[in-house]
């Protein structure tokens, strides 16, 4: 029911990372990891470009998408390689991952799934 009720959401403003992020999260919890990464990197797609936001400055919302995606793809990841592989995020790369996990330790730093991706 709770996936049905972000699905409606996302169609009502499918322009803010909210929706795909709590739909990603009751995927994930469902055991739906490739879904659970499609609506994460979705969420991310919403916030822009990697290298920048509206107001210059990486806030709480970019850095919990961030880290959500990086969860999500990596579950993916493991289920299901061939099937992960596309829909591989660009920043999924050495320098990119260790930029991202660098700022969403510094505003997420009692979050496990930050460190986990910072230690990744």
């Amino acid at each position: 029911k709770a996936a049905k009720t972000f699905r409606k959401s996302i169609k009502l403003c499918d322009k803010l990372p909210f929706g795909f992020y709590n739909l990603a999260l009751v995927l994930l919890r469902s055991n739906d990891a490739f879904g659970g990464a499609q609506h994460a990197l979705k969420a991310v797609e919403c916030l822009g470009p990697l290298h920048s936001t509206s107001s210059g400055v990486h806030d709480q919302t970019w850095a919990e998408c961030y880290s959500l995606a990086f969860k999500a793809f990596y579950s993916a990841l493991h289920k299901s390689p061939a099937t992960a592989m596309s829909i591989e995020p660009p920043w999924w790369n050495d320098g990119d991952l260790r930029r991202i996990s660098k700022i969403i330790v510094e505003k997420l730093a009692s979050d496990a799934d930050a460190w986990e991706m910072r230690a990744w």
